[in-house]
């Protein structure tokens, strides 16, 4: 666990693990955009004031982890609301929360298959000062979390959303950094919600790509389990404690159809989206107790065209990631976190334990 009085101190030391692979990673990163003409400023600039609000620390920690190039690094983060056409591109991850009589000795079960640009992953334990201890993972430079267990017995993962009619491309949170926010923040499913309606009603959260909403599931340490969907000025939820739930990348809240565009719903992104739900909703017909094991195998799933573990080199995006947490209701010290940081159908998966120890904030430790 790697613990910090505060968040400078955790971006030198983000710096000094990665700080060069960085370094490295942009530079390619900048020869790859269609155009480039250094960091749009107007858009750094209101991600700072955001920033300076909602999480100070974090530009603090920006600033350290990149040596002074801090516009360039916000810049980085800003990205995912260029003003860019639809096109084949998409992010699209696969999410299944179990609870209740479903899983096997009633345990609750949270699965998040990550398909992504394939970028270099990155998994860190962090504790800053006032903040729950995090286990995280996310792509590298990402200030934000797309993977999230936290000392309070708190996982999560994030979903892009459907797409929207809004074309808007304002300068928000987007859903790694909300991840984030909440995984140091909340102890609950309760208190995540609370936190995103607060954040949607000061209109600060963006989108998760260009014109795309947001789709989040948590689960608790007492069994509770949340479901959102949400855009830059809408939120709708669903507290649930049984059964199973399912998202993709389209929503499936029926109040969201007014914002939402069908128009472009030929594009391999989101027939993806319907492919994968399809298949994951298949595979639970067919599932009688449910353990973590099964849904480690279940994201090693290459069947058909748009499976859910995503490995086609000719698609813009590929399976990252998956990380399967198990928790045990009430008891802390039996939360597990089994990771793959690559395509689980080419990896294997790790164990970690962000709760274990005094306090629920002792070492996360690979077992």
């Amino acid at each position: 666990m790697n613990r910090f009085c505060n968040f400078a101190e955790a971006g030198i030391a983000r710096r000094e693990r990665s700080g060069p692979a960085w370094t490295d990673f942009y530079q390619v990163w900048k020869s790859q955009q269609a155009e480039w003409n250094g960091p749009d400023r107007k858009r750094v600039e209101i991600l700072r004031e955001i920033l300076f609000d909602v999480a100070p620390g974090w530009l603090e920690e920006a600033e350290a982890f990149s040596a002074g190039e801090i516009e360039a690094y916000l810049d980085f983060q800003c990205r995912s609301h260029a003003d860019e056409p639809l096109s084949l591109a998409g992010t699209n991850c696969s999410t299944v929360l179990v609870q209740g009589s479903q899983a096997v000795g009633g345990r609750t079960l949270l699965l998040k298959i990550r398909d992504e640009s394939p970028y270099p992953q990155t998994m860190d334990t962090q504790q800053v000062q006032g903040t729950h201890a995090v286990l995280g993972g996310s792509n590298l430079g990402n200030l934000g979390l797309a993977q999230m267990a936290n000392s309070a017995g708190l996982v999560g993962g994030n979903n892009t959303g459907g797409r929207l009619r809004d074309k808007t491309s304002e300068v928000g949170l987007n859903d790694c950094l909300i991840l984030r926010l909440v995984a140091e923040k909340c102890a609950n499913c309760q208190e995540a919600l609370t936190l995103l309606e607060d954040l949607v009603s000061k209109g600060v959260v963006g989108n998760a790509g260009f014109a795309r909403g947001m789709i989040f599931l948590f689960a608790d340490a007492s069994g509770d389990g949340l479901v959102v969907e949400c855009t830059r000025r809408e939120i709708f939820s669903k507290r649930v404690t049984a059964g199973i739930q399912l998202r993709t990348n389209h929503f499936c809240f029926p109040e969201l159809d007014a914002l939402s565009d069908f128009s472009r719903d030929e594009l391999p992104a989101h027939q993806s989206s319907l492919a994968r739900y399809a298949r994951m909703s298949e595979w639970v017909r067919n599932q009688n107790g449910i353990e973590a094991k099964d849904l480690m195998v279940l994201s090693q799933d290459t069947e058909g065209e748009y499976p859910l573990c995503q490995t086609q080199a000719q698609l813009p995006w590929q399976t990252v990631s998956a990380w399967v947490h198990d928790l045990f209701r009430g008891e802390l010290r039996e939360t597990r976190t089994y990771f793959c940081n690559t395509a689980p159908s080419e990896g294997k998966f790790g164990e970690l334990d962000i709760t274990r120890g005094k306090n629920g904030c002792a070492d996360a430790v690979l077992a």
